[in-house]
């Protein structure tokens, strides 16, 4: 998200410039995340394949030798009053402070005299960029009729809707190219336009800065304008999203609320940037001051990351840069400070995947054979609800198929209840993290050890209050991690526990064997029969070696965790915290068999830390290597490998608690 410290084109005149983000358009000011944006080919109709590969070349190199204070200076575009380079404060904001970027704005008196030339413009344009230690993003807002911020240069301009009142896509095409031409020639390299608002009220806030009433005719008329500016090396933005065509007070003078469902956003406000991302790729998206109650209540669209991370790049799919609006305007001045509404607007943990709000119909996966088949009650509650909640209600069937449900369920934006043990919940979770997109995680626990539910986020037992919280419950963020390519949970280890992981699976379908007798049982019995197979292990964390040495120790367990427990309520991490980013890595080292009996009941009960044998570790990453394949668990599902490498996922999952 790029901030702009700058105005929003006025709604109701030709007032001050749309505001926005650090962004960098495709050509002249390389940006990783724009990269996905640029036009397919050229002015000249060539191929930019390896136009892209050479900008991203030079995007790696300037992020490579960047300080924290430049990448911070870029993440703002700011405006200058008046017409004086150093005495506005413009020169030490480039070259001191680092920023982005800057935007051009008649009201704020850049254009008097002897900045009414475009050489003189453009000179000083050419003296920022050269002063910058990393290319500029040089913006305004040229829309065209009350936003036309060439007037002073080339006089009126037709509006969107005037272009669109011709009937023929090509005059907004005309219309982008022109401004292009005119743009860089005044050494400005974007365009806070075109606006893909909707109208749908009247009389419209926007007047005619809006191309129409339907979402495919502002597509149509919209994309054309777009792709005259990219296709000839100026970096367009859409806005503003998620809509301003159903607005009826001014968000300069207040935060304006757009009360529509989630069917009809996504069927009028949404439509133009679903039709429009892929087809036209836009450089830049700016969100805008409106609050959207159906997804998010609470903050409006620029400072919401349900809104951003959910519906634009989650929903909608989009990778290009975002931009805020201008964070002073009232709407937002009213609540909160430019400093807390910057702050809100870049959440302090970044997330691997986009989230989605529900915007379809639940999933309720059941697993049948969990509970050793037990599940009629956990059904007939399950099944209540769901046809309460206007759930889709399935039942697996083999193996995979909680992780085929769940991973379309994510891809189309719908929350997700599993209805089983761990092994239900691991399979979920591969679903929804192999999708890419976070979606609501609702867990009924109905397995034979149930740590991540129970004993990891605290969840109740009772399957009636547990599927109360599955739909209802709050939202939090909890951390995950990959192992060789695949995803878990809670737990991830080598060792003997997961010789005992395997076992287990064996020994539950024995009568009786469930729940902590099971686990206790196998534990038993692999330290009885099977531990003279602990393994030669080799353990880095963050890259680093941990033993002293390159040679391989032995080691009874590797245990690498997200939660406290495992194996039933083993706390092998008794202070394993699932939001911290970390890993919680417990290693006890090889002993008489003896010792380890009477260390068991110890480790079970979390009392292990201070004895000789055992380490406590935490990390990002962990890398563990063996001579011989050796058994791994992941949330209690086992294979075999000879090299293991681990990363956390912070955040990855929002689950229900």
């Amino acid at each position: 998200m790029v901030l702009f410290l700058s105005g929003c084109g006025n709604l109701l005149a030709g007032a001050s410039p749309a505001a926005s983000s650090t962004a960098t358009p495709p050509y002249s000011t390389p940006s990783p995340s724009s990269q996905s944006a640029l036009p397919k080919a050229d002015a000249h109709g060539g191929s930019t394949e390896a136009m892209i590969r050479y900008e991203l070349a030079r995007v790696q190199q300037i992020m490579a030798g960047m300080s924290l204070d430049q990448k911070l200076g870029q993440l703002i575009v700011v405006e200058y009053l008046g017409n004086n380079y150093q005495g506005s404060g413009l020169q030490y904001m480039v070259s001191q402070q680092f920023v982005g970027g800057f935007m051009y704005q008649e009201s704020n008196h850049n254009f008097n005299s002897p900045y009414d030339v475009i050489g003189h413009v453009d000179a000083l344009s050419q003296q920022a960029m050269r002063a910058a230690k990393i290319p500029l993003l040089i913006a305004t807002d040229q829309e065209g009729g009350l936003v036309n911020r060439l007037y002073r240069f080339h006089g009126y301009l037709p509006s969107a809707a005037e272009m669109a009142a011709t009937g023929d896509p090509h005059a907004a095409l005309t219309q982008g190219t022109q401004a292009a031409k005119w743009l860089l020639e005044l050494g400005i390299n974007a365009d806070l336009a075109p606006v893909v608002d909707v109208q749908t009220v009247d009389p419209p806030i926007l007047a005619t800065r809006m191309f129409g009433r339907d979402s495919q005719t502002v597509a149509l008329y919209a994309g054309a304008f777009l792709s005259g500016l990219q296709n000839n090396g100026v970096a367009a933005c859409l806005k503003h999203f998620p809509g301003l065509g159903a607005v009826t007070s001014d968000p300069h003078a207040g935060l304006p609320t757009v009360n529509r469902s989630l069917t009809n956003l996504e069927n009028i406000d949404l439509a133009p940037y679903k039709l429009m991302i892929s087809k036209d790729q836009p450089a830049m998206i700016m969100s805008t001051d409106v609050l959207m109650p159906a997804i998010d209540p609470d903050l409006p669209a620029e400072l919401s990351p349900k809104t951003i991370n959910g519906v634009l790049r989650g929903q909608l799919g989009y990778n290009g840069v975002v931009i805020t609006d201008g964070l002073y305007m009232t709407g937002i001045s009213q609540r909160w400070s430019l400093s807390q509404a910057a702050k809100l607007s870049h959440p302090e943990k970044e997330h691997p995947m986009e989230t989605s709000p529900s915007l379809g119909n639940p999933i309720v996966i059941l697993n049948p054979t969990a509970n050793r088949g037990k599940m009629d009650r956990h059904r007939a509650i399950v099944r209540s609800r769901a046809e309460h909640e206007q759930a889709e209600y399935v039942e697996t069937t083999k193996q995979g198929d909680a992780k085929e449900h769940a991973m379309h369920a994510a891809k189309e934006g719908r929350s997700v209840v599993i209805v089983g043990g761990d092994g239900s919940v691991h399979e979920v979770v591969n679903g929804i993290l192999a999708a890419g997109r976070r979606v609501p995680l609702g867990i009924v626990a109905a397995g034979s050890g149930n740590d991540f539910a129970w004993n990891t986020l605290k969840l109740p037992h009772d399957p009636a209050e547990a599927i109360e919280r599955a739909f209802t419950g709050q939202l939090i963020d909890a951390d995950a991690g990959s192992v060789n390519g695949r995803y878990f949970v809670n737990s991830f280890s080598v060792g003997l526990d997961a010789d005992i992981a395997v076992a287990a699976n064996w020994m539950r379908k024995l009568p009786f064997m469930s729940g902590a007798r099971l686990y206790y049982t196998s534990t038993l019995k692999q330290l009885l029969f099977g531990y003279r197979r602990c393994p030669w292990l080799t353990l880095s964390l963050d890259g680093n070696e941990q033993v002293g040495e390159k040679a391989a120790r032995r080691y009874v367990l590797m245990a690498v965790t997200n939660g406290p427990t495992y194996g039933a309520g083993f706390r092998i991490n008794p202070a394993a915290d699932y939001t911290d980013g970390l890993f919680d890595v417990c290693t006890i080292s090889y002993m008489p068999l003896g010792r380890a009996l009477k260390l068991l009941p110890v480790v079970q009960r979390g009392e292990h830390a201070g004895r000789p044998e055992v380490t406590f570790f935490r990390a990002r990453s962990v890398h563990i290597e063996s001579q011989r394949p050796v058994n791994v668990q992941m949330d209690g599902e086992t294979t075999s490998a000879t090299s293991y490498h681990a990363e956390i996922l912070p955040g990855a999952l929002w689950v229900r608690v």
